[in-house]
């Protein structure tokens, strides 16, 4: 597959018991599966070796997306991070989650980070798939923090999109058995929220 077309999405490591498969990378590869990338998962608990996994991957990607949320497994997106940036310099390392989105210009700050997905990611991370693979700034993609002349740059908020006019995730990407075996339960792990208005 050409390097422009593959984004390689990783989801670390976490303390606590596994939960199931991360439905926020099945969410976000649904989009640029749709829009003809070729997407890579690579989650820790199907695969083990998911660091050589990830070298393996990202050696003819576009681009690697790391989503953390905050706690212990930063830890381990930082570990990858900065040993892709060592052996693929030249790769966009983009991070997006809970974590990135509340701090996006501490995160964008290191030097193993080229830019953030801050909030809803689906269609955010597609635009930024898209400049990439056009050799484009994302001084237009809204949603993104990133770098120009070392300093960060925070675009504008991307307006939060119905879940009902996003594409389904791409629950056929993940392997339930494994999860299953896992867990012990068959299970798809979901966080919502709503906004309140007065």
């Amino acid at each position: 597959m050409p390097r422009h077309r593959k984004v390689v999405l990783f989801y670390p490591p976490y303390d606590g018991p596994p939960l199931g498969a991360p439905l926020c990378m099945l969410a976000l590869a649904s989009p640029l599966l749709e829009a003809g990338f070729e997407v890579k998962l690579v989650d820790n608990l199907t695969s083990p070796d998911f660091e050589d996994t990830i070298l393996r991957e990202t050696a003819d990607a576009l681009c690697l997306g790391i989503s953390i949320l905050t706690g212990p497994m930063i830890g381990s997106a930082i570990r990858i991070a900065k040993r892709i940036r060592r052996e693929r310099p030249d790769l966009p390392i983009v991070f997006g989650g809970w974590h990135p989105s509340l701090l996006p210009a501490q995160t964008v700050g290191e030097d193993f980070v080229d830019a953030v997905v801050r909030g809803q990611g689906e269609l955010t991370l597609l635009e930024v798939a898209e400049r990439l693979r056009e050799q484009k700034s994302l001084e237009a993609v809204r949603g993104v923090t990133y770098k120009e002349g070392g300093k960060a740059v925070h675009n504008p908020d991307r307006p939060v999109e119905s879940v009902e006019r996003l594409p389904t995730p791409t629950f056929a990407m993940a392997d339930f058995d494994a999860y299953e075996r896992a867990t012990g339960v068959r299970k798809l792990p979901y966080a919502s929220s709503k906004e309140m208005r007065s």
